[in-house]
């Protein structure tokens, strides 16, 4: 089965939700993109939701520089208008474009090399609301990068 990520949002969800779907999909892995992986939500705070996720077979990681800064949120909440573009392009060059940042789309892209299904876990259940979509479209953006470059290498 090929790699890829998967977004999921627990807002409106539970953990029981979680779990079937990553066992459905075929999952390994869960990279936590939340800057600080605390919740209200029963089971979704860091400690707790590691334990379930490896109880159930599943690798739990948290990635802390893919976080989107807490100011920055707000304008997620309203996808395809200025205020939103600006605080896309805010996480891009702020997070996603730091070395940090790279550092963590190169692990991430080198799981889905591996063939492995990843979900990124954040609480926004609409992805569009969400930076979710933001680092799958980066990673996706460098395995096009990666693949083209092998190509023009190769021929």
């Amino acid at each position: 089965m090929p790699g890829r990520l998967v977004g999921w949002g627990y807002q409106g969800q539970t953990l029981n939700d979680l779990i079937q779907s990553m066992q459905e999909s075929g999952a390994t892995h869960l990279i936590d993109v939340r800057m600080t992986p605390i919740s209200r939500i029963k089971g979704f705070s860091k400690s707790r939701l590691r334990e379930h996720l490896d109880s159930h077979g599943f690798t739990y990681e948290h990635l802390p520089q893919l976080g989107n800064p807490k100011e920055n949120r707000p304008s997620y909440a309203n996808p395809d208008t200025p205020a939103a573009r600006h605080a896309h392009r805010r996480y891009m060059t702020e997070v996603l474009d730091s070395e940090s940042g790279e550092k963590a789309i190169h692990y991430l892209s080198s799981l889905i090399e591996a063939e492995e299904v990843v979900y990124l876990l954040c609480f926004e259940s609409d992805q569009r609301c969400c930076h979710r979509e933001q680092i799958i479209d980066e990673v996706d953006r460098l395995r096009r990068e990666t693949f083209f470059t092998a190509m023009a290498i190769a021929g």
